[in-house]
């Protein structure tokens, strides 16, 4: 019998989707209509606001996390239950609105840059400072929910 391989999970990959992704391309769930640039604008200022506020929540619900996990694992060459416990450990270990929260309250910021077109609709581009003096960028890709 043949040892399983192991699993090789391409970080850049990884990365792209966990930190760039906010939801799946509208077009990928089967919905016609796009978001448009001054919804994506409105919901960019609610997700700066309600992260400045130190509210974790509003940023954390709008994460389509199953579909995340989807693209992550898409191209993933690996045992079936492999894949099923890394998606579970991804969701179940996906903090990254209350990580931006608290990087706010220690002094650092986190900034709504512009809204830009993209393939699969209008995309949100944050900066994040750190109160060290670290930046970095979020570039969120946005589709219309059946929630709206």
């Amino acid at each position: 019998m043949q040892a399983p391989r192991p699993v090789r999970l391409a970080p850049a990959r990884i990365a792209a989707v966990v930190a760039l992704a906010l939801l799946v391309p509208a077009r990928a769930r089967g919905q016609a209509s796009e978001v448009t640039e001054p919804e994506a604008r409105a919901f960019g200022e609610k997700i700066e606001s309600s992260l400045a506020a130190g509210e974790a929540d509003f940023l954390t619900r709008s994460f389509d996390l199953e579909s995340i996990a989807d693209l992550a694992v898409a191209d993933v060459d690996a045992e079936p239950h492999l894949r099923t416990d890394y998606r579970q450990g991804l969701t179940a270990g996906f903090r990254i609105a209350p990580q931006l929260v608290q990087v706010i309250v220690q002094g650092g910021s986190y900034h709504l840059l512009r809204v830009r077109a993209g393939a699969g609709g209008p995309r949100l581009l944050f900066r994040i400072l750190t109160p060290q003096g670290a930046v970095n960028y979020h570039e969120h890709f946005l589709a219309r929910t059946p929630e709206g």
